[in-house]
């Protein structure tokens, strides 16, 4: 640096080289004037190497040459490590480190003690430091001068030698000084003492820094005993002892306490406390109890102590036996108690049935027991005076000496004092508070007996005896008894001992209580209550009937108290009586004990029968029959049918009789009967019965009326019958007449030959019919017949001639008689001498005619014809206008219904009566002169009148009518009028109605009148007099009016005669007469059946009003009165009076009556209690005498009636008076007196009424209700059931379970009984009392009658506050579940039933668990499991209570944040995508397959992405995951696709776009909610549903050089893939492998080509269809022509065939491979031909089944050369239900394996083969406890649906199985995380079908359990019939193809059976050969011991016998050999040599 320069300042560098050397410098620049400053940043005792240079504007300038400069001394710092160490209780090593800050050189260290406590130092040490330390003490006083060396410049040399001490030299402290460790011992410390010891090191400067531990030294052994041991608190079986601790505390003390007894050492305790109680010592016995101190593990010397614990009361006694003797007396027998605690003195034997006291028993013994004393072993026992036996074990206490006996040892009583059969005394002592011995003496009468039935006796028995006995007598039969035994020394009764015993049996009396049920008409259920003393175990009840229509008895024994009588007859009595019966025998009867019963109507269960005609009339048949054999009830009516082929009525009647109207005469009807009780006719009809009507006259004229002249005076006349003929036709009449003739005929035949008729006459023939009735009115038309003319049969008459003119003459004649035609005459003129002249002339111009003849040729006129009344016809008329004479007479003719009458009558006018109402008639009126009869007038007359005039209601004044209108009204009806009748009065009036109606109401009718009643109607014209039928009633009946001259006079001086007529008008029958009697203030009724009546009983020389009244049904009538008085009465007790009325008691003053007719005997005093019921009507004045008639009362109003006899023969004149007691409080008493003499009693007195006064209750309140709500109670109650004043009442409610309400509430007699008492608290337990009183409020409790008390409990009430103190914590390992812990809350309000939890995510509820099952604490607290959580979220839960009520508020929130853990493996098989022909849709490069949507759930946490593993099929196994292009190229390895993608949405089946989906998660009682939003399902729309492995082609660019690629697979190359998802947190679950998939080969080819390509293969295939369908049938007829190929190798190829048709398109190389397994099955071929298996049975069967034997031992058990290893694994061997029963490694069904627990994948299960798939089958054992999860693990994975279960969970009193599902009373059960429910139970005779529902994670399927129950527990069932029908019932309702469980205990016996017979039953259809032999080698290829013993392969054979009998074969096929298996010892002999551990042969 130039000189000139200006120096700015300088630049200080400076570090520490010693001790602890800097690696850097640390520079400080220094501003100063003058070369010279302080550096203060140094360490005390450093050395540091220091450089200077200058700075200017140029810089810094060079530095110094160093200057090394060590600091001085100060005092060090902490010395570090400091620990200290107790070697043993009083010494401790301290062991420390150097400071770090040594500061110079250390000289010495110094070490203190000081009590941790009191900070007292107790050791000091101070310690030079070069004599401790092992090397060179640091210190880096030579460092500077070392490394100094060199010519220093005389400043360094100042500088060093001015500032620095001197120095030695030395090297620089090596780091590793300062980690030797320094040690120093201090002794004489002590034992179990904290200490706190102090370090400090020293320099030249002073002591540095104090460093301090802290050490407790170890326990010691204690070094003196307990002090102050005392013994207290001192009982007969306990002692308190208490101790102070040794004054040298060594250590924490406990204490071990030593008891000794008389025999020597007893037991030791250990406490901690300073106290302990002894207790189950032996009383009067003397211990030692001796106490150590113990610390350290080493125990102290002891302090000890004797004490002697008092005598007590003796043990129970020992073996109390009580043996029945007979049926009332038992005997108890006992010995003397273990423990007697002192002498014995006497033992009281009790006797109680239903714990009730009976007998009390006390049995004394003579011992001699003037000394005793304690022996050695703490007993008591009798000693001579000599005290030869005195116990030396340990001495007396001072106090009792030999000579001084203890209180309780004193003797009681000598020997010979006490005899049998004496009254002897007894003693009981108890020691004074003096010490003395005080004797209480007392004496008991050998039996005696106490007001409640207590039999108390005193009995001597020998005490000394060992065993002792008593016999009880006086018991009830067939009763359970208590005796209990208790002994007793002279301090008092030991513990009682019990026993029961039951008298012996005895007959049963009568049962009671017998009644009997309708249930059918035909059954009757009879009940009964069991007798009262049924003296027995009733062993049955035997009931007897009696049908008392048939005397048939019947009899039915049950076991029950009703039995239903059933086949009983139908409405029949019977008598019924019902007999216990024990053992012993049956109970007797009497007539008593019979009931009679009646069963109830039903239908008739037969027909009427008898139907017969009784009469029969054209119209009315009469018809009677029988009821019913079996009528079954009251016939209500019956049922008339009867028709014919145009007519079918029905007519009912209430008797068996009935008349059918209306018939058609002459007519078949077909009559039938039915009868009907109230319940129906039962469809029974009687015969029908086939009737003939009766015969009536013609209903129809003849018709067809003919007839051809034969001559001139003969004709034949024809007709036709009738067509209504009403009977057989017997003849005919013909009525021929003309002008002047008549003439009837007759003839059987429809027609006539008429004779001698006149010629040419014209006639009329009329034709009527004739039955056997007669013609009636019908004639035929008339017929008019004109006979053929002829000559005239005579010449003409009265011929004259008459000279008219000279040339004329009138010759004139009369006609013939008989003309015979209408004559011509000839005249014929002759001239005297001329010939004869003849001139024809005609008659009607002849100028001379004939003479007319004389009778008239015209009808009458008719005038008029009315109708009279309905039977009665007025008929008026005129003379003919042509009479041609004069008229004699009229002749008319009346033609009707009953045929025809004539009458005769000269007047011109007749009325017709006696005619049929509505009945149609035919008048023929004919005028009749001397010479004939005219022609007649014929009429028709009908009848105008109304018809079917009826009745429908009437009362007592009016009646309603209704009718039909007249036929021929004549006229348009305006109204009609009432014909009425009176017939009582004969009086006739009429009404008319308003108008045309056919109904009325006629009104102003007299009651109880018979009226006849005509109508009849109006036209304009009139009525015409045409009245109806009359219809007859009696009107009703109406209230009488008054009776007649009533007349009353006294009789006597107690009785009224009273007399009347009866009423004018009565209005009804009189049925009695209503007398009343009127007092002042009642009135009292009679009835009087006459009309007359004397009324008795009254008050002598009063008035009595009397009022009567006529009584008829329609109630009394008007009435009457008059007033009459008594006479005077003179021997009445006078001045009756009532007074001093008490509670209970009343007193009677009387006076004598003045005079009797004779002396008086006594006076008899009526006494009556009334019924509060009738005291309303009762006066209780008491100054009015009562008049009044007797019955004063009506019934029932007296309770208690008493005559009280008091004497009155003493003559005295004085006042009498009685005072009656015990009546009854508070109530309504009357008296009166009557006085009696040697002739009878006189008059009594009036009534004097009184009432007590009020009582005390003699009965609490009745009725007591309480009814609860959360927090009141509603008291109700009823009044006492007897008054006895005005009654108040005190309510007491009590709280029991909490020192809550005490209330007590007052009602007074008038308030509600009714109590409401609120405020209360929930669910709390309260006692409720009611006290009724009387008297005042604070005597109640005293003097009043309290209810019982009622114990009630408020009902719930919500919980008033949340669950407490919850808290979370993870479960290890799980993320989706978490404990929680709480506590329950402090006011449930009620029993909490369940928990709640509220699961929150993000502010939403997630999640809502009910029925939270929890497990409950020791502190209160409850812990649970929250399941259902997701892994990787945050959660707040909150927990509420549940109780009966409701929920409580929720805790508030706890927050948790789940873990994370590996996604869960999926269960789903990765897939590739099908086309349509279910080939996997690969090409030669790639691969397409379905995303792994629903594979992985994110419930172990959020999943970030889904990767793809591909794999060649031979290096799948590989753990080396590499990338496509090392895979390709390099080495093949599994490799991943690409980066990944993320986790397909899972959305189910079946949910829509447009709706929300709702999933529920069943998971212990758990429902998780979630919903899943359009947008999701639109996402979902848009995401792919497949991936191509190997889409990428640019997979070798730079681009994926080092990355993942998705590149092209190899062709015609096998591979395999698998998802792997993995978490946000990196961790990873690879799924299974999918099935193996080849590429296809290299090439495509064009649309063409494969055009072509499918039509050749299309050709080809079915070339190859129709090769095999004839080589199917080939084979199938080499199978029958016994061809070359075996029946197993020709089931083979079939098979074969069956698979390649099932796998068609599937991989030849899996196809081959699937094909080997199944041929490998078939290697043991014993085919043999269905036709003759029968006789190969046999076969094996003889020689006692020594072929069988054979056979089966040949089978291979078990296949050694397949492994079993995975079965011997430690971990599963717990899980073999059986050692040796395990399935082979390459078959077993393996579970899901679960991470981390070795053996998670395996259970003892095998898959078995079946007919024709493989895999078909899991054959298992019965689950375990501890396998019953993993066997629904296995259910759940393998998707099985069926399972069949061939054993019971218990059999020959062992568990073969595990029950797996519910229990009946739990329907749902939990296993692991599987939740089982029961939805059904079917249970059928030899099997039960259950439906399981089985849920995991939300999902759930239902699984079908069929349990075989008829498999009996020792060999195989009787017949195969059941088990082939179960198994084919399985095999029908298998689910889909889905995999059958069975299993039986073993899974291989029973199991091998199932399955071998599911085989068979398939293979014997489709073969005609049956190999069971090779079948049971197959089964045990796949699992060991298939079939298990000979019993079962011999079933097998039955089996399939029995299936080919079902085809057809008829033969005995039932074979087997049962006899010689039972040869065998046991089925175990079976077996063979397989030494398996079975339990039984049957698994």
């Amino acid at each position: 640096m130039p000189s000139d320069s200006r120096i700015d300042g300088y630049v200080i560098r400076y570090k520490e080289v010693c001790p602890y050397p800097d690696p850097a410098f640390k520079e400080v620049t220094k501003h100063l004037d003058i070369p010279e400053t302080l550096l203060n940043l140094f360490l005390p005792g450093s050395t540091y190497n220091i450089k200077v240079a200058a700075e200017n504007s140029a810089g810094i300038g060079p530095y110094s040459k160093s200057l090394y400069i060590k600091t001085a001394e100060a005092p060090p710092g902490l010395v570090t490590n400091l620990t200290a160490f107790a070697e043993n209780h009083t010494f401790v090593v301290v062991t420390w480190l150097l400071p770090l800050r040594i500061n110079g050189l250390i000289t010495k260290f110094a070490v203190k003690a000081k009590h941790a406590r009191t900070g007292q130092t107790v050791r000091i040490l101070e310690l030079d430091a070069e004599d401790i330390m092992t090397g060179a003490l640091p210190h880096c006083n030579d460092a500077a001068d070392i490394l100094s060396r060199g010519t220093p410049s005389p400043s360094e040399v100042t500088a060093l030698t001015a500032s620095s001490p001197p120095v030695t030299l030395s090297a620089v402290p090596p780091a590793a000084t300062w980690a030797v460790p320094i040690s120093v011992g201090v002794d004489q410390l002590r034992p179990y003492t904290a200490y706190v010891f102090e370090v400090s090191a020293f320099t030249s400067d002073g002591e540095g820094q104090v460093a301090s531990t802290m050490v407790r030294m170890p326990e010691s052994a204690p070094e003196d005993p307990p002090h102050n041991l005392l013994v207290w608190n001192v009982t007969s079986k306990s002692v308190s002892v208490s101790w102070d601790p040794p004054t040298i505390v060594t250590g924490r003390f406990s204490y071990v306490i030593y008891l000794y007894g008389p025999t020597g050492f007893i037991y030791e305790n250990s406490t901690g406390d300073l106290r302990f109680v002894y207790s189950g010592l032996t009383p009067y016995t003397r211990y030692r109890v001796a106490v150590r101190a113990k610390s350290a593990g080493l125990l102290g010397p002891e302090a000890f102590t004797a004490v002697l614990t008092p005598a007590e009361a003796p043990s129970a006694v020992q073996a109390l036996q009580a043996v029945a003797v007979d049926s009332v007396s038992v005997r108890v027998s006992w010995r003397s108690p273990a423990q007697p605690n002192g002498l014995i003195t006497q033992y009281r034997l009790l006797v109680l049935s239903d714990n009730t006291l009976l007998q009390d028993i006390t049995l004394t013994g003579t011992q001699d027991l003037n000394y005793t004393d304690l022996l050695g072993d703490g007993t008591f026992a009798a000693v001579s005076p000599d005290h030869s036996r005195r116990a030396d074990l340990f001495p007396l206490p001072n106090h009792l000496t030999p000579g001084h006996t203890p209180p309780w040892l004193t003797a009681h009583s000598q020997p010979g004092q006490l005899t049998s059969g004496k009254h002897h005394l007894s003693t009981r002592s108890a020691p004074a508070a003096t010490g003395h011995l005080q004797t209480y003496l007392f004496t008991r009468a050998a039996a005696s007996s106490t007001p409640g039935r207590v039999y108390v006796r005193d009995k001597v028995i020998d005490m000394q005896a060992k065993e002792l006995s008593y016999l009880v007598s006086g018991l009830s039969p067939f009763t359970d008894y208590t005796f209990t035994v208790t002994a007793a020394t002279a301090i008092g009764e030991g513990p009682a001992t019990r026993v029961t015993e039951k008298t012996r049996e005895q007959v049963p009396s009568s049962v009671v209580g017998v009644s009997y049920q309708n249930v059918s008409s035909t059954s009757i259920l009879v009940s009964w209550t069991p007798p009262l003393n049924p003296n027995g175990r009733i062993t049955h009840y035997t009931l007897y009937g009696l049908n008392l229509h048939s005397n048939r008895a019947l009899q039915r024994i049950t076991h029950n108290t009703s039995i239903l009588l059933t086949g009983l007859e139908k409405y029949t009595g019977y008598k019924l009586r019902v007999a216990a019966s024990t053992a012993v025998g049956e109970g007797s009867l009497s007539d008593l004990d019979n009931i009679f019963a009646v069963t109830p109507e039903d239908e008739p269960d037969s027909p009427p029968v008898g139907l017969t005609v009784v009469d029969t009339s054209p119209s009315t048949t009469t018809l009677s029959w029988s009821p019913p054999e079996r009528a079954n009830g009251v016939i209500q009516q019956y049922e008339v049918l009867y028709e014919n082929q145009s007519y079918v009525a029905v007519l009912n009647s209430s008797v068996p009789r009935v008349t059918l109207t209306g018939l058609r005469p002459f007519s078949y009807y077909n009559v039938s009967v039915r009868a009907y009780t109230r319940i129906g006719h039962g469809n029974h009809t009687s015969d029908t019965l086939t009737m003939l009507s009766g015969e009536d006259v013609p209903g129809s004229p003849s018709y067809g009326l003919s007839y051809v002249s034969v001559s001139s005076n003969e004709v034949n006349v024809t007709w036709e019958h009738p067509l209504v003929p009403n009977g057989v036709i017997t003849h005919y009449s013909l009525e021929l007449r003309n002008s002047s003739h008549f003439l009837n005929l007759t003839t059987p035949i429809n027609h006539a030959q008429i004779t001698h008729l006149r010629k040419f006459a014209q006639y009329t023939l009329v034709v009527k019919a004739h039955t056997r009735i007669g013609s009636g009115n019908h004639s035929s038309d008339p017929l008019n017949i004109t006979t053929l003319e002829d000559v005239p049969s005579d010449p003409v008459h009265n011929l004259s001639a008459q000279i008219f003119s000279s040339t004329a003459i009138i010759v004139s004649w009369d006609p013939p008689m008989e003309p015979n035609g209408r004559p011509f005459y000839l005249l014929t003129l002759q001239e005297a001498g001329h010939p004869l002249t003849t001139k024809p002339l005609n008659p009607l111009t002849q100028t001379a005619t004939p003479r007319t003849p004389h009778f008239p040729s015209s009808a009458p006129v008719l005038v008029s014809s009315r109708n009279l009344s309905s039977s009665s016809v007025s008929v008026v008329w005129q003379r003919p206008l042509e009479a041609n004479g004069e008229i004699t007479e009229y002749s008319l003719t009346l033609f009707g219904p009953g045929g025809s009458n004539t009458t005769h009558t000269p007047n011109t006018t007749l009325t017709l009566t006696q005619l049929l109402p509505y009945t149609a008639y035919n008048l023929s009126i004919t005028a009749a002169t001397r010479k004939g009869s005219g022609p007649p007038l014929l009429l028709m007359l009908s009848d105008v009148s109304s018809r079917n005039l009826s009745l429908y209601n009437h009362t007592a004044v009016s009646v309603w009518l209704t009718w039909e209108p007249s036929l021929e009204p004549n006229g348009v009806v305006t109204h009609y009028g009432f014909r009425i009748l009176e017939n009582n009065t004969n009086t006739l009036t009429y009404q008319n109605s308003t108008g045309p109606w056919t109904e009325g109401q006629l009104s102003g009718i007299r009651p109880h009148s018979s009226y006849e009643i005509s109508v009849f109607s109006y036209t304009r014209v009139g009525h015409g007099d045409q009245y109806s039928t009359p219809v007859s009633f009696t009107t009703n009946e109406s209230v009488s009016e008054v009776v007649g001259n009533l007349s009353c006079s006294g009789l006597s001086w107690d009785s009224v005669f009273l007399h009347w007529e009866p009423p004018a008008n009565p209005n009804g029958l009189i049925l009695y007469y209503q007398v009343q009697v009127d007092t002042r203030s009642q009135a009292y009724i009679h009835q009087a059946d006459t009309n007359h009546y004397t009324v008795s009983g009254l008050a002598p020389d009063a008035e009595f009003i009397f009022t009567v009244k006529a009584v008829n049904s329609a109630g009394p009538g008007d009435q009457i009165t008059c007033n009459a008085y008594t006479h005077p009465d003179s021997w009445c007790p006078r001045f009756l009076s009532v007074s001093e009325a008490t509670a209970t008691s009343v007193t009677l003053q009387w006076a004598p009556p003045l005079s009797a007719p004779g002396m008086l005997t006594e006076y008899r005093i009526t006494v009556q209690l009334l019924s509060p019921d009738c005291q309303s009507d009762t006066p209780l004045a008491e100054a009015t005498p009562l008049p009044e008639p007797t019955p004063a009362l009506a019934p029932g109003c007296v309770d208690q009636d008493v005559l009280v006899s008091v004497n009155g023969s003493d003559g005295g004149k004085g006042n009498r008076s009685i005072t009656l007691q015990s009546l009854a409080k508070y109530r309504l008493y009357r008296f009166r007196i009557t006085a009696l003499t040697n002739a009878g009693p006189g008059p009594h007195t009036p009534w004097r009424y009184t009432h007590t006064l009020p009582g005390n209750p003699d009965a609490p309140p009745s009725d007591l209700s309480v009814t609860t709500s959360s927090n009141s109670l509603r008291i109700q109650w009823q009044l006492p059931d007897v008054l006895t004043g005005p009654t108040s009442y005190l309510i007491d409610v009590l709280s029991l379970d909490s020192q809550g309400i005490n209330l007590s509430v007052v009602r007074g007699p008038e308030e509600l009984r009714i109590v409401v008492v609120s405020n209360l608290t929930a669910f709390t337990r309260y006692s409720v009392t009611v006290t009724a009183f009387t008297g005042p409020l604070e005597n109640a409790r005293r003097d009043g009658k309290a209810t019982e008390p009622t114990v009630i409990r408020t009902m719930e009430e919500e919980p008033r506050d949340p669950p407490k103190n919850v808290t979370l914590q993870v479960i290890p390992e799980e993320v989706t579940r978490v404990f929680v812990t709480f506590a329950p809350p402090e006011e449930p309000n009620g029993n909490i039933s369940s928990y709640t939890v509220l699961v929150y995510r993000q502010g939403q509820l997630e999640m809502t668990i009910n029925h939270l099952n929890v497990v409950r604490n020791n502190n209160r607290t409850l812990t649970a499991v929250i399941d259902g959580l997701k892994g990787g979220h945050n959660y707040s839960i909150r927990i509420a209570a549940v109780n009966g009520a409701g929920l409580s508020p929720p805790s508030s929130e706890v927050r948790i944040t789940t873990g994370i853990i590996a996604p869960a493996k999926p269960i789903q098989r990765p897939q590739a995508v099908l086309d349509r022909g279910g080939v996997a849709m690969v090409t030669s490069r790639s691969i397409i397959v379905h995303m792994p949507a629903c594979f992985y759930s994110d419930d172990n946490g959020p999943i970030s992405s889904i990767q793809i593993i591909v794999s060649e099929s031979g290096v799948m196994d590989s753990r080396n995951i590499t990338n496509w292009k090392i895979a390709f190229f390099s080495r093949p390895a599994p490799y991943l696709t690409d980066n990944g993608f993320p986790n397909p949405l899972c959305v189910r089946d079946g949910e829509s776009r447009d709706t929300h989906t709702q999933t529920s998660r069943h998971n212990n009682s758990q429902i998780r909610h979630r919903i899943v939003r359009d947008r999701v399902l639109d996402r979902r729309d848009h995401q792919e549903d497949h991936y191509v492995i190997g889409e990428e082609g640019n997979c070798l660019t730079e681009e994926y050089s080092n990355t993942l690629c998705n590149g092209p697979l190899k062709p015609n190359t096998v591979y395999v893939f698998k998802f792997r998802a993995t978490n946000i947190q990196g961790q990873y679950t690879d799924s299974d492998y999918s099935e193996h998939i080849r590429t296809a080969v290299n090439g495509l080819l064009t649309r063409d080509e494969q055009i072509i390509l499918g039509v050749l293969l299309s050709f080809f295939l079915a070339v190859l269809l129709i090769i095999i369908i004839y080589a199917s049938v080939r084979i199938r007829q080499r199978q029958k022509e016994g061809g070359t190929y075996s029946p197993r190798e020709a089931e083979i190829i079939e098979t074969k065939f069956k698979l390649d048709q099932m796998i068609a398109v599937a991989d030849l190389e899996l196809k081959e491979e699937k094909l080997h397994r199944l041929l490998s099955y078939r290697k043991s071929l014993k085919p043999v031909n269905k036709k003759s298996f029968l006789q190969h049975v046999e076969d094996l069967c003889a020689n006692e089944n020594a072929k069988f034997q054979e056979e089966f031992a040949e089978l291979p058990k078990l296949l050694h050369d397949l492994a079993t290893s995975d079965a011997d694994l430690p971990w599963n061997r717990s899980t073999n239900r059986f050692t040796n029963i395990k399935p082979y490694n390459n078959n077993r069904v393996k579970l899901l394996s679960e991470p981390g627990l070795p053996g998670s994948d395996y259970i003892n299960a095998s898959f078995i083969s079946g007919y024709l798939c493989p895999s078909e089958f899991i054959a298992t054992q019965g689950p375990l406890p501890g396998t019953v999860a993993d066997f629904w693990r296995m259910i759940w994975e393998t998707r099985t649906q069926t399972i069949a279960m061939l054993t019971q969970c218990y059999e020959k009193g062992r568990i073969r199985c595990h029950q797996y599902w519910p229990e009946d009373n739990k329907p749902v059960t939990v296993f692991g995380d599987i939740i089982i429910t029961k939805l059904t139970e079917d249970v059928y005779p030899d099997w039960t079908i259950r439906a399981l529902k089985v849920e995991r994670h939300g999902d759930f399927m239902v699984v079908h359990h069929f349990n075989y129950t008829s498999w009996p527990e020792h060999g195989v069932p009787e017949s195969s019939t059941t088990l082939i029908q179960f198994v084919r019932a399985i095999r029908a309702n298998r689910h889909e193809n889905t995999t059958i469980v069975v299993h039986c205990s073993a899974g291989v016996g029973r199991t091998g059976v199932f399955i071998a017979l599911d085989h068979l039953i398939q293979h014997v259809s489709d073969h005609d050969f049956v190999d069971i032999y090779g079948l049971v080698a197959e089964l045990r290829s796949e699992r060991m011991c298939m079939v298990q013993n000979l019993a079962q392969y011999m079933f097998l054979h039955q089996s399939t016998l029995d299936l080919l009998n079902s085809k057809g074969n008829s033969q005995s096929i039932w074979f087997v050999n049962y006899s010689a298996l039972e040869k065998m010892d046991s089925l175990d002999a079976m077996e063979g040599d397989v030494e398996l551990e079975w339990e039984e042969t049957t698994m």
